[in-house]
């Protein structure tokens, strides 16, 4: 899972693989399941995550209670509820994942 993280950092920045390495035993790897939660709306967003293979969703509630889907994301894409990460604050989304993922945290 890390060399797709690096590789998509390299796209923007030469990464050398001894600082590859070093990014590599600074995150963490996570494979959720699909429907499985990653962030629940009304927290603070403490996470983000990049998405390796699979999809995630930003969710909310409608005034009717109804969960609504906002956003997919997909591979090679970045994930939070930046607001909230940013400014920690609670936040009305919600993360879960759309199918089974495999995720850089």
């Amino acid at each position: 899972m890390i060399d797709s993280f690096v590789n998509f950092l390299r796209l923007f920045k030469n990464i050398p693989d001894s600082d590859a390495e070093l990014i590599g035993s600074e995150v963490t790897f996570r494979e959720v399941i699909e429907g499985e939660v990653l962030f629940e709306e009304g927290h603070i967003c403490r996470e983000m995550f990049f998405i390796c293979k699979g999809v995630l969703r930003i969710v909310a509630q409608n005034d009717k209670g109804n969960k609504m889907t906002y956003f997919f994301l997909k591979e090679n894409q970045f994930c939070s509820i930046l607001n909230s990460f940013n400014n920690n604050i609670a936040a009305p989304e919600g993360i879960e994942a759309a199918c089974d993922a495999q995720l850089v945290v």
